[in-house]
């Protein structure tokens, strides 16, 4: 399988952070959060240009496409016009949809419950 155009990933990223997407939200969306490492958008922009430079890539490939596609979905639900700030919450709140929606190999992120009082 042809993997998706890597520079989406990148303008995604750009267009998200300029809106007040957080590390705090990328994590949610990474497949890094399945072993419990940290994700930063700084480290898998970092990677992606590195495999661009080093290795020729012009495409995501693997887990990345995935990556790819719930920052496009995050980014889509922002824009629906049905949210008028960016709100941190908000795109935590996106991001764990986006997982919901495309998720690493069928496997879903269990969340600790959060107590309401």
């Amino acid at each position: 399988m042809q993997g998706l155009p890597l520079q989406r990933t990148l303008d995604l990223l750009n267009e998200l952070q300029g809106l007040g997407f957080s590390d705090e939200a990328f994590a949610e969306l990474h497949h890094f959060q399945l072993s419990g490492k940290n994700a930063s958008i700084e480290a898998h922009r970092a990677y992606l240009q590195k495999a661009a430079k080093e290795k020729g890539q012009k495409r995501v490939v693997r887990t990345n496409q995935k990556v790819q596609q719930r920052l496009a979905l995050v980014l889509a639900g922002y824009e629906s016009d049905l949210f008028k700030e960016p709100v941190h919450d908000l795109f935590i709140g996106l991001a764990r949809a986006a997982w919901v929606q495309i998720p690493h190999k069928g496997r879903r992120v269990k969340r600790k419950k959060t107590s309401t009082k």
